[in-house]
């Protein structure tokens, strides 16, 4: 593979279907982050396709997905034992209908937010992560530029390590230009939390559109890999 793949991830979605059980939506990587989806119908869940790769369709006014159970073991133990802390990169896979400044692709943000880290929209045109330290202190990478997003289909990459106050961002495989503030600490998390696909924990600034899909790892790409993992989304999401 021409990236890291999902054996290096913190997480990776690509909603290729549901767990034996049927009533789960599958997490492609190594630590089987399941979704229980909310307020979508059976069988499916808003699970489909494009002809072309799987899709997840939400409607940006209740639905979304968190982290589920498997087997007794809570899945939001095995994400905040592996996700990222001081280096991240997220690959996002999405058709933006109608965004909207601070809807949410992925969130363990807690209720203040003092803990926790987000992938979300600074603007309706704009993509950020969004991390806080143990002192409550924030750290962001966001884009520079309007994408622009609404009315289309993105692979949209994110990139932030904070002890080096980097911030990188691509667009359908081309660098553009993203900015790092705050402060310059390792992400803490807030254990209690359920993480959540497409909303804030709990429902809320909702995504409107489909996921193709949602990739986070604990390390910076670079600039041949975010590429690659591009090229690769383009020619299969529409």
């Amino acid at each position: 593979m021409l990236w890291p793949g999902p054996d290096k991830a913190s997480a990776h979605w690509t909603f290729d279907g549901l767990d034996a059980g049927g009533t789960l939506i599958r997490e492609g990587g190594r630590l089987d982050l399941h979704i229980t989806p909310v307020n979508l119908a059976a069988p499916a869940y808003g699970l489909g396709t494009n002809g072309k790769t799987n899709r997840w369709r939400l409607d940006g006014v209740n639905q979304y997905g968190y982290l589920s159970s498997l087997f007794g073991i809570m899945p939001q133990w095995r994400w905040f034992d592996n996700a990222p802390t001081t280096a991240l990169t997220v690959g996002i896979v999405a058709r933006w209908n109608a965004p909207a400044a601070n809807d949410v692709i992925f969130s363990c943000l807690n209720a203040g937010p003092t803990r926790g880290m987000a992938v979300r929209l600074s603007t309706a045109e704009r993509v950020q992560i969004a991390a806080y330290d143990a002192a409550g202190a924030i750290s962001t990478c966001t884009m520079s530029a309007d994408a622009p997003l609404t009315g289309r289909t993105r692979v949209v990459m994110m990139a932030m390590e904070q002890a080096g106050s980097l911030a990188r961002a691509w667009v359908d495989g081309q660098g553009v230009a993203a900015a790092f503030a705050g402060s310059l600490l390792p992400v803490a998390y807030d254990w209690a939390l359920l993480p959540a696909l497409g909303s804030i924990p709990g429902g809320g600034n909702y995504h409107d559109g489909d996921f193709f899909a949602i990739c986070i790892w604990p390390l910076i790409f670079t600039d041949s890999e975010a590429k690659a993992f591009s090229d690769y989304w383009r020619d299969r999401a529409v």
